[in-house]
Order: structure tokens, then C-alpha cells, then sequence
């Protein structure tokens, strides 16, 4: 026997299990949401992470001779590139952090080494534009055009002296030599050490 549909009874179970399709439309969704909820909160954590233990070594990097401020930003590129907080908070703290490698070593004049991180913070400057939405080959003329030697140097020392009642970096203040104490080199060396979590 063939069972044929009338447009009548199709209507009749249309309405009828609607709700119950709704209802099972709905709970899929949430938990879609619900995950995607659920991993944006794990990177903005991851994030605000990494950014607690960059700002805890800038401090180390404020407060250092120039060697101690050296090994305070490169324990910042390591802590950057090991993290696993979203590329655009990294390309941030990496485009900052080469910058001030820039002005360090240009200071202590190591120009082949200062070019190269000029080069990297000019990268990561980039890379956060491209993350923001920017078109590569627009983005890649500002940075080279925008962000000179002279501007990276200028944005560092505002930044640093912002967060310094006015004195910048205390290496940058002519205070400090490169012949300290090995006590006063361990005593860095242990303020510069991760936090456990």
C-alpha cells in the first residue's frame, strides 16, 4: 500500500514537532556559544596573563644598569614567544619590547645589533596591523615610513619616562656602570625569575 502525503496532515506534523526541533536547534547553539565563550575567555586570560609577567619584568627593566635592563627585555621576548595568549596581544609586547632593545643597544652603541631589533620591532609593529585588519602591502608603508629610528627612540623614552616621574630607565640615566658587583648581578638575576603560578 503507498502512503501518500496530503498537504494537510505534512502541515499538521510540521506544527507539531517544531517546537521539539527548535528546542534541539536552540540547545546546539548554546553550547556552540557556550564553547566559543568559553575559549574567549581562556585567551583573554592567557592574555591578561602574559601581560602580568610582561609588566613585572618592565619594571626589573626600569629599575636595572644596562646589562639587568639587557636581560630583562630578552626575558620578555622568551616569555612572548613561549606564550600561547593570542598573537595580537604578543605582537604588542614583542613590538615594544624590540623597540626598547633598539634604544638600549643603540645607547650602548652596538649599531649592527640595534638595527636588528629596530628591524623586529618593525615586524611586530606589522603583524599587529595585519591582526587589526590592515592590508599587508598599505600597513608594510606606514610602518617603514612612520616608525623611523628616530621615532621608535622618540615613543620609548615618552613611555619609559611616563612610568618614571620624567627619569626614563635608570641605565639611561648615567648613573649605572657595567662593572657591578657579582652580588648585585645575582640579586637581579633572582628578581628577574617567573613567578610560580
Amino acid at each position: 500500500m503507498c502512503f501518500i502525503w496530503r498537504p494537510r496532515l505534512l502541515l499538521f506534523f510540521m506544527m507539531a514537532l517544531a517546537p521539539a526541533m527548535a528546542s534541539v536547534g536552540m540547545v546546539g547553539c548554546r553550547s556552540a556559544e557556550s564553547e566559543e565563550d568559553k575559549a574567549i575567555i581562556d585567551a583573554n586570560e592567557r592574555g591578561r596573563a602574559l601581560g602580568q609577567e610582561l609588566d613585572r619584568l618592565y619594571a626589573v627593566y626600569l629599575r636595572a644598569d644596562r646589562q639587568g635592563a639587557k636581560i630583562a627585555l630578552e626575558q620578555m621576548i622568551s616569555v612572548s614567544e613561549g606564550s600561547d595568549a593570542p598573537l595580537r596581544v604578543r605582537a604588542h609586547g614583542l613590538w615594544l619590547t624590540y623597540s626598547r632593545l633598539y634604544v638600549l643597544e643603540i645607547r650602548g652603541g652596538n649599531e649592527a645589533l640595534a638595527q636588528a631589533c629596530l628591524l623586529k620591532a618593525r615586524y611586530w609593529l606589522l603583524r599587529k596591523a595585519e591582526l587589526g585588519g590592515a592590508d599587508t602591502e598599505t600597513a608594510a608603508t606606514e610602518v617603514f615610513s612612520w616608525f623611523t629610528p628616530d621615532k621608535c627612540m622618540e615613543i620609548i623614552d615618552q613611555w619609559d619616562k611616563s612610568r618614571t616621574q620624567g627619569k626614563g630607565p635608570k641605565y639611561a640615566q648615567g648613573a649605572d656602570t657595567d662593572d657591578h658587583s657579582e652580588q648585585s648581578r645575582s640579586q637581579m638575576s633572582a628578581t628577574m625569575r617567573p613567578h610560580e603560578p
